[in-house]
């Protein structure tokens, strides 16, 4: 019983070190990220000299930059779906109910062939039913056949 409450104050002692030192080290690196991201000191740059401060033409060229290439994406998604919509030739729309007319053969087939593959299985499991079955009538015989004839015959 002794070393039972030794050995849980000693576990409970390390867990609470370790929390410990967790936190520490958590506290730490919160810290380490603020100094980080803390603003710098305003320093002199090509595009603006020390202590001015303004509009920041490369955001505002990168912000253009992104609402223009949105309006084109969505300029051509339109576009597509017109020509989608666009009436189409006669060979063209013969074309695609010929192919819907495929897809339909390809799925009876494969749900045919689904149907021939689970037939197979069931005729297989019941040729190995019969093939056990007659393995074991066999031995029964057998076994009688031997016994007939080791049989001692009593000698009158």
């Amino acid at each position: 019983m002794k070393t039972l409450l030794r050995s849980l104050a000693s576990g409970c002692g390390l867990l609470t070190i370790g929390f410990v030192v967790g936190i520490n080290v958590d506290v730490a690196r919160s810290d380490q990220l603020l100094a980080q991201a803390a603003p710098s000191s305003p320093s002199a740059s090509p595009d603006k000299p020390a202590g001015v401060t303004g509009l920041d033409m490369k955001a505002i060229e990168k912000a253009v930059g992104q609402a223009a290439k949105a309006a084109i994406d969505e300029a051509a998604a339109e576009t597509l779906e017109r020509i989608r919509k666009a009436a189409l030739p006669q060979e063209l729309t013969t074309l695609r109910q010929r192919i819907g007319e495929l897809d339909t053969l390809r799925n009876e087939i494969t749900t045919e062939i689904s149907e021939v593959r689970a037939k197979a299985l069931q005729y297989a499991l019941w040729g190995a039913a019969a093939f056990f079955g007659m393995m074991v009538l066999a031995s029964a015989l057998g076994g009688a056949i031997v016994a007939a004839l080791f049989r001692t015959r009593p000698r009158a």
